[in-house]
């Protein structure tokens, strides 16, 4: 056994290079590794066998103590298929309260070291003795609650007691914790490069839950390779503290933009496709004004149109062109300009990613940009649009593939059509999908890939990209950029994000996520939760102030693809810092605007909007500090502290409940000066809100 000690922590290994033992000595709750796992296991490419696994378990170890560091050597790999050349030099170091996780690979094989999972700690049972939940970046946040029993049920063949996502894509950040109580154990990879990763978290079976970094290292005979470091944190406090210290770190590589004065105060994202992907025009030009003004009557200020090209919406990427059965250029260009006369904005849709494999683009220059597998073939995707036609629905697919964004002529290319976009008058541009989606590792050699790297092909590439496209945009004042997906990777290119899976988890899930019995018997009359939210439930409760904390300066909509805007929604944006949304995509959405079909949604959406206006100081140009400073144990009754540019402070609050509800939360340091609802105003605090009331209550140091 080898060990490690300071002040704050110890830790231990055993000669099979496991971590048998994490401790913080501050807190006394002694030992929180309930079953060592191996530290590291490594997937190779040997020959045709691209699964040809090294486990940590079979691995032959060296454990030593060198100046203050646990060095852990495995100088061969045992896998199935035998005995492969590759070292890997493993080092833990004690920093403070933190734990360094170093590694180090020299491939004298013949087969690629492809996968790194390292560092692997677990498994643990809990944190303090009570149940213990995980903090997950997916998309904006989750809560996985009761995170091992959780893990526990998960049956899939593939991924058998595990969750596994890509970084970055689906999620936002490259960190994760664990929770019990005030106990937290931080996680994170300090990746500036950004290879292509996974975070995994696992069970052992028995509710023990193990942390998982997978780089994707494609680390060719001959070479070597360093891992970028990974870093846990053992402490007692809350969970801000780990974004505290994320976000401090993503300072030395992350330079977000200045958005825009108008999309800082944007409130809401009209959505419209004018032209749908199966031919039909349902918004010529000549109807901007007409669907700014449905816009208005919901507290919209923006237009964002999709499908505004001849071909329509997901056709022929990336060759568009005005369409002169909408009414030609001109047509556009006035379009535009009667919105901006009455006060409002308009952005126009590109696509970022997709190349349509029927383009003439495609056939001339797209094959040699487009992104390649191991197999040498594309990266297709597959777009076909909800249509009321049998044959539309089952026999219309658009086949896409995608572009490797290491191509600069596609650089070139993305960088020109902001111009193109900013002829038309039009105020911003959004280049859909470039936000996010897994950053496929693209095995086209002919591609300038940094340092030969598959794994790095889209995260560089797309840094390169974004960087030409600001210095366009910068060219045109103030022109807005905009994508679908958050990252916190390329957010800092973006004036906002398009927000995906961005809407309220059900309140079921919700309640789960208290000890509190008298919250459950208000809830008695939710509504039942859609498919989408189930299906984002069984991944814990929507968590959103985890990115939102961590990078309050990312702006975001909510995602919302009805013709209207529930109340929740509103008042999961409102609490949350959220710009509203809605989509107008079909037929039947054109229909249903037209004859205003939820005009209470309406009319509640415009009343939230204008207080959100009026309080815009707080909600809109204000910093989201989620609930710090605020004792709530209350699940239901969302309450998020805003600060205001010159230091004035005020708290959001949603009572997400079919019944009235007593406010119980605390806010020590801080008195409530007044309050406004769309309702109600008044002095001080309000004793209770109103059945799924949202309020701002402006506070002042006591």
């Amino acid at each position: 056994m080898t060990a490690l000690q300071n002040e704050w922590l110890r830790l231990s290994v055993n000669d099979q290079g496991c971590i048998t033992h994490l401790e913080n000595l501050k807190t006394g709750k002694g030992n929180v590794i309930a079953d060592p796992q191996p530290l590291f296991r490594m997937t190779l490419h040997t020959g045709r066998n691209i699964e040809d696994m090294a486990f940590g378990e079979d691995q032959s170890y060296q454990v030593s103590v060198e100046d203050g560091v646990i060095r852990i050597r495995v100088r061969e790999l045992k896998t199935r298929m035998g005995v492969a050349k590759v070292a890997v030099d493993m080092q833990i170091a004690l920093e403070g309260d933190h734990i360094r996780f170093d590694a180090a690979i020299n491939n004298e094989s013949e087969s690629t070291a492809a996968e790194l999972y390292y560092p692997c700690v677990g498994a643990v049972n809990t944190l303090d003795g009570g149940r213990m939940d995980l903090l997950w970046p997916a998309e904006l946040g989750r809560k996985i609650l009761n995170v091992g029993a959780m893990l526990d049920q998960i049956d899939e063949p593939s991924l058998k007691q595990q969750i596994t996502a890509p970084y970055p894509a689906n999620l936002s950040m490259s960190w994760s914790m664990l929770c019990s109580g005030k106990q937290c154990l931080y996680y994170a990879s300090y990746d500036e490069l950004h290879y292509a990763t996974n975070f995994r978290a696992r069970s052992n079976g028995k509710s023990g839950v193990t942390l998982e970094l997978d780089k994707m290292c494609f680390v060719k005979p001959g070479e070597t390779w360093e891992a970028p470091k990974a870093v846990i944190r053992l402490y007692e406090g809350a969970w801000h503290e780990g974004a505290d210290e994320y976000a401090a770190w993503a300072k030395t590589w992350r330079k977000p933009i200045e958005a825009q004065e108008w999309m800082k105060k944007m409130n809401g994202y009209f959505l419209v496709i004018n032209k749908q992907q199966y031919g039909d025009e349902m918004w010529p030009y000549e109807t901007l004004p007409e669907l700014y003004e449905y816009a208005q009557a919901h507290g919209f200020d923006t237009l964002g149109l999709f499908g505004w090209y001849h071909t329509g919406h997901d056709n022929l990427y990336p060759d568009l062109e005005v369409s002169p059965t909408m009414g030609g250029a001109e047509g556009l260009k006035k379009g535009i300009k009667d919105v901006q006369d009455k006060g409002g904005h308009v952005t126009l849709y590109y696509q970022g990613h997709l190349i349509d494999v029927n383009s003439p683009f495609y056939q001339e220059k797209g094959k040699e940009m487009e992104g390649r597998t191991i197999y040498n073939n594309p990266y297709y995707e597959f777009y076909p649009k909800a249509c009321s036609s049998d044959f539309g629905r089952n026999f219309s697919r658009r086949v896409f593939s995608t572009v490797c964004p290491s191509c600069e002529g596609w650089h070139d290319m993305m960088a020109d059509r902001i111009d193109w976009v900013a002829s038309f008058g039009a105020d911003g541009a959004l280049y859909d999908q470039v936000g996010g989606l897994p950053p496929n590792p693209c095995f086209n050699e002919k591609h300038n890939h940094l340092h030969n790297k598959p794994s790095l092909s889209y995260t560089q590439g797309r840094f390169q990209m974004f960087k030409r496209i600001r210095e366009r945009v910068a060219a045109h004042e103030n022109f807005a950029f905009m994508s679908e997906h958050t990252t916190d990777a390329y957010a800092q290119f973006l004036d906002c994000c398009h927000g995906i899976d961005v809407f309220p988890s059900s309140r079921e899930s919700m309640v789960q996520d208290s000890t509190a019995a008298v919250l459950i018997d208000s809830t008695k009359t939710t509504l039942p939760s859609s498919g989408q939210q189930r299906r984002l439930d069984r991944r814990g409760c929507s968590f959103p102030q985890l990115y939102r904390y961590t990078f309050p300066e990312t702006m975001c909509t909510v995602r919302n693809t009805q013709p209207f805007i529930a109340e929740r929604m509103v008042n999961y944006a409102f609490a949350y810092g959220f710009k509203f949304e809605l989509e107008i995509r079909y037929i039947i959405d054109q229909n249903d605007i037209r004859r205003d079909a939820e005009p209470e949604k309406r009319k509640y959406a415009k009343a939230v909007a204008d207080l959100r206006r009026e309080f815009e100081d707080y909600l809109l140009l204000g910093t989201f500090r989620a609930d710090t400073g605020i004792l709530n144990d209350d699940p239901l009754m969302i309450a998020m502290r805003y600060v205001a540019q010159d230091g004035r402070e005020a708290i959001a609050v949603w009572n997400d409940r079919d019944v009235a509800q007593p406010i119980r939360f605390t806010t020590p340091g801080l008195k409530a000066v007044r309050y406004a609802g769309i309702e109600r105003r008044g002095e001080g605090m309000p004793e209770k809100m109103n059945p799924n009331e949202v309020v701002i209550i402006e506070m002042e140091k006591k």
